[in-house]
C-alpha cells in the first residue's frame, strides 16, 4: 500500500515548473485568456483591423480546442480527423490575419520586400525540413501541410510589409508571426520526426507568444 505513494512523492520531486506546458488543462486557460485578450482589444478599438483581428484569434481558439482534443468532443465531431480540422482553422486565421495587416497599410501591395523575404523563408524552411527527412505517409497530410505553409508565409509577407513600410511600427506584430512559423515547425516535427515533452513546451512556448505579440500590437 506504500509503494503508490513513493511513486507520486517521486513524481512530485521530479515536477518542473515547465511542464504545466504539457498539460491540457493550462493550454486551455492560456486559449481562453487570449480570445479574452483579443475580444478587449477590439471592444477598445472597434474597427476593422481589431474586429480581424479577435475573428483571428477566435479561429485560432478553435484550432487549439481541436488540436489539443479538448474532452474528447474534436475527434467524436470531426470523426477522429481533428488535427486536419485544426489545421483549416489555423488557415483562415492566418488569411484573417493576413487581412487585417493589408489593411492597416495605406495602399495594397501585390509583391513588395515581405513577398520577396517570405520566399527566401518558405525556401530556407523546406532546406531544413528535407535535411530533418521528416516523413509522413499520407498524402493528404503532406498537401494540407503544404497548403497551410503557403497561408502562415502570405501572412509573414503581409507582416513584414507592414513593418517595413511603415518604418517599424507593426515590427513586434511581424515577430509575432514569426513565432507562429516557429511554433507550427516544432508541431510538425512532433507530428512527422520526433515526439518528445521539450518539443511539446517549445510549441506552446513559441505560440501564446506569438498571439501575444500580434494582438498586443495591431
Amino acid at each position: 500500500m506504500k509503494e503508490p505513494r513513493k511513486v507520486r512523492i517521486n513524481e512530485a520531486n521530479n515536477f518542473k515548473l515547465s511542464d504545466i506546458l504539457l498539460h491540457v488543462e493550462f493550454k486551455f486557460i492560456m486559449t481562453v485568456l487570449l480570445s479574452i485578450f483579443a475580444v478587449t482589444r477590439y471592444l477598445m478599438m472597434p474597427d476593422r483591423i481589431h474586429e480581424l483581428c479577435f475573428v483571428a484569434m477566435l479561429l485560432s481558439s478553435m484550432g487549439d480546442l481541436c488540436m489539443m482534443n479538448h474532452m474528447g468532443i474534436p475527434s467524436i465531431t470531426f470523426k477522429g480527423k481533428q488535427f486536419y480540422a485544426g489545421m483549416l482553422f489555423f488557415a483562415i486565421a492566418h488569411v484573417c490575419y493576413r487581412q487585417m495587416f493589408r489593411n492597416i497599410l495605406p495602399k495594397p501591395i501585390i509583391w513588395g520586400i515581405g513577398e520577396t523575404v517570405s520566399v527566401l523563408f518558405l525556401l530556407a524552411f523546406l532546406v531544413v525540413i528535407n535535411l530533418c527527412q521528416l516523413k509522413k505517409d499520407s498524402n493528404v497530410f503532406n498537401v494540407a501541410t503544404g497548403l497551410y505553409t503557403g497561408f502562415i508565409f502570405s501572412n509573414l509577407a503581409a507582416a513584414l510589409n507592414c513593418a517595413y513600410y511603415l518604418r517599424g511600427g507593426y515590427i513586434l506584430a511581424f515577430v509575432g508571426v514569426v513565432c507562429f512559423v516557429i511554433s507550427d515547425f516544432f508541431l510538425l516535427i512532433r507530428e512527422t520526426y520526433k515526439d518528445t515533452p521539450t518539443i511539446r513546451k517549445l510549441v506552446w512556448i513559441f505560440y501564446p507568444l506569438a498571439q501575444i505579440l500580434i494582438i498586443g500590437n495591431v
